[in-house]
């Protein structure tokens, strides 16, 4: 899924930007009421999917996964490859959400939202940064490059 408030910013920010929202089923009803009332809908598509399991299309220039890409390894290299085939040559993944770096320790909140999910679902790992970043590497992703987007989120970026 990707975080519904995201979208209609980018497509906002870049007037000629068309995208196409996954989100799962359940959801769709709220992602449809909140792209609807974006003031960019005829510029968003939106198709009920699961990034786990589900192709993303072809020939696409970028792939944001946006407060959606907190798995463990086996299951972040099957959307990775999926992300890297979908993409066009140089084409960019954004990877946004809180992840915490170096020791697990920061940023302060990355670290926070990270013991949450230790806490709230403890047969599970998250990832931190290095992580993510490792993985990405692995997958064949080049210039890997993560900053500060808030005061709270990470931004991973990489191109194919």
């Amino acid at each position: 899924g990707v975080q519904t408030c995201a979208l209609p910013i980018f497509c906002r920010s870049f007037p000629h930007l068309t995208a196409t929202l996954v989100d799962r089923a359940r959801v769709l009803p709220t992602t449809n009421e909140l792209v609807a009332s974006s003031g960019v809908a005829d510029r968003i598509r939106v198709r009920a999917g699961d990034i786990e399991t589900d192709p993303i299309g072809e020939d696409v220039d970028a792939v944001l996964l946006s407060d959606s890409f907190y798995y463990e390894e086996a299951t972040a290299k099957r959307i990775l490859d999926t992300v890297r085939r979908a993409l066009v040559e140089g084409g960019t993944i954004v990877i946004r959400g809180y992840y915490a770096d170096p020791g697990d320790s920061e940023p302060l909140f990355g670290a926070i939202f990270r013991l949450n999910l230790l806490l709230f679902d403890p047969g599970r790992t998250p990832p931190s940064l290095a992580d993510i970043k490792g993985w990405l590497d692995a997958e064949g992703f080049g210039e890997i490059r993560a900053f500060a987007l808030t005061e709270k989120s990470t931004c991973v970026l990489a191109k194919k």
